[in-house]
């Protein structure tokens, strides 16, 4: 009896969490769509997300590797400063500083890109 209650509250945290954080499910979409190499169709999905959670410094993250990867280098650096400017979280921003740098390389702007890479 314990071990069926057990997993009747497992089971009902799992299928509530798109109730508690309704963003889930379109972002898994966005990552899905991404994954698949449909870049807009992943932007489209993220910033629908962003509706939900507009403080959300992950899918700025996310909205900037699909940028990159369509090669809309501008509009990419522009989500990964959005990313650092919303986060604590000293991994991101790293990862968003390398992918700002790699951008400005693909731009042309080596020196820029160093700079970013430092």
């Amino acid at each position: 009896m314990k071990k069926r209650f057990n997993f009747l509250i497992i089971f009902a945290c799992f299928v509530l969490t798109g109730w508690i954080d309704p963003s889930y499910d379109k972002t898994q979409e966005g990552n899905r769509l991404y994954e698949e190499g449909k870049f807009d169709e992943a932007i489209s999905k993220y910033v629908d997300a962003q509706l939900e959670t507009p403080e959300s410094s992950v899918l700025d993250f996310n909205i900037a590797d699909a940028q990159y990867r369509n090669g809309k280098f501008d509009e990419a650096i522009a989500a990964y400063e959005r990313a650092i400017s919303n986060t604590k979280d000293i991994e991101l921003e790293a990862k968003a500083n390398y992918n700002i740098a790699n951008a400005l390389y693909k731009q042309g702007k080596p020196k820029e890109a160093l700079d970013k890479y430092k």
